[in-house]
């Protein structure tokens, strides 16, 4: 009977243990509570609490939470720097500080946290923003000191290139240039802004060879980059190096023909026509066969710099191996020579080519006085985008039409482009002289 007394008291003991050790601790009984009541009402709560006992960490950052939900700030700041004090290290608090100090305006504590934040936990992201502080705050000793402490290729390319203006600007010049060489090797426009930096760097400091090096070594290993070739030739062309950019220029042409069009382009457009021209002439003489890249290549150089005799050139040297010329390359001719230009051209001035240009139609058949194909193609012009220039030559084009009732037609309204209804109402409008006397008749219009 004993035994059996004692063993009942066992369990009795293990059971009250059991109901104690079951029963949930009132710090998260509290958690619970306060997350089902509004801020102010959970605050109210926790103060509270926090004259019976001490909060526990959870408690207490659940207060900074609450009170900066609930606009209390100075709740909020005291409650992370009471949890600061106990865990300096605590970096989910460093972070939330941090946004605190942000709200409150106070960016150089921000930058400071979030610098503590970073030697502890190194992140990209983070870095990024700290730098985008330190620039803020005019502090460029510590943003080059926090880009300093990761190596140039793990930095993102908005990152170098920060650092590469940060010691310019320093006067640190070698250090400048070495963070550009790393970016150069970047695609894309970064990378070629680098190399425009490089460029302009080196002939700035009254060292145009090395400039040049660097241009011959970049089209050396990738001789079919025309975008590079472009930006070396532009920038040296532009600092005054013409010298230099020639001989870049032939190297690149002799290394790689197809790549004649780029410094053509690029002498023409800056002013240097000897050059832009000569450079045609040894692309169009080394190219084997033009594609249709080759051409729209001419008909762009053309348009910017009015060379249609390299157009021309290029046409009579035209071979089976050669992609069909574009339309918009007969358009080069119109603009800067008239209808007259392009008599030479007749076995191309076919349907197909009106087609793909209704305005070399209209050209065409005014100039040989077919006025009702001149009037169709011109309406079919006005549905597609013209630019003021070739509104221009439409209105010519147009006047040739006058007296008929096609142009009657195209004063109704016949047009699809505003730019031309326009001009042809502007076309009617004769003014009345200023000698004229008052109640004089109008002149007769169409």
């Amino acid at each position: 009977m004993h035994r059996y007394v004692l063993a009942l008291a066992v369990i009795c003991l293990l059971a009250i243990g059991a109901v104690v050790l079951l029963r949930p601790d009132p710090a998260v009984e509290l958690e619970a509570a306060l997350a089902r009541l509004e801020p102010d009402a959970a605050l109210v709560r926790l103060a509270e609490v926090e004259r019976r006992m001490e909060l526990t960490k959870n408690l207490r950052l659940a207060q900074a939470r609450l009170a900066l939900a609930a606009g209390e700030l100075g709740t909020a700041r005291a409650a992370y720097e009471t949890l600061l004090a106990s865990d300096g290290d605590n970096l989910q608090v460093l972070d939330e500080l941090t946004e605190l100090a942000v709200i409150e305006g106070q960016l150089g504590e921000a930058a400071a946290l979030q610098s503590r934040v970073q030697a502890l936990a190194p992140d990209s992201e983070r870095r990024q923003m700290l730098g985008y502080w330190y620039r803020l705050l005019a502090e460029p000793d510590r943003e080059i000191a926090l880009l300093e402490a990761t190596p140039p290729r793990r930095l993102t390319v908005p990152e170098r290139a920060r650092l590469a203006e940060l010691y310019f600007a320093a006067g640190e010049i070698e250090a400048c240039r070495e963070m550009l060489l790393v970016l150069s090797e970047a695609g894309g426009e970064d990378g070629l802004h680098a190399r425009r930096q490089l460029l302009e760097l080196a002939i700035e400091g009254g060292d145009t060879p090395a400039a040049l090096a660097l241009a011959l070594g970049w089209n050396e290993a990738d001789p079919g980059d025309g975008a590079a070739l472009e930006a070396s030739l532009t920038t040296l062309v532009g600092r005054g190096a013409t010298a230099e950019a020639a001989r870049l220029a032939e190297t690149a042409v002799a290394a790689e023909p197809g790549i004649g069009a780029v410094p053509a382009r690029v002498f023409l457009s800056s002013g240097h026509g000897a050059l832009g021209r000569q450079m045609l002439r040894r692309w169009l003489a080394s190219d084997p066969a033009l594609d249709a890249e080759d051409w729209q290549a001419l008909v762009q150089i053309a348009e910017r710099s009015g060379e249609v005799s390299a157009l021309r050139h290029a046409l009579a040297r035209s071979a089976p191996q050669d992609a069909p010329p574009p339309a918009d390359l007969f358009l080069q001719f119109l603009r800067y020579q008239g209808p007259r230009a392009l008599l030479p051209f007749e076995r191309a001035m076919n349907a197909e080519t009106f087609a793909a240009l209704p305005l070399l139609g209209a050209a065409w058949s005014s100039w040989h006085r077919r006025m009702p194909q001149t009037y169709g193609y011109l309406l079919a012009a006005t549905e597609a985008p013209l630019t003021d220039w070739d509104r221009e030559i439409w209105m010519s084009i147009a006047q040739d039409l006058r007296g008929t009732p096609f142009y009657r037609d195209l004063l109704a309204g016949a047009s699809h482009d505003a730019g031309i209804a326009a001009r042809l109402r502007d076309s009617i409008l004769t003014p009345v002289p200023t000698t004229s006397p008052a109640g004089a008749p109008v002149p007769p219009t169409d």
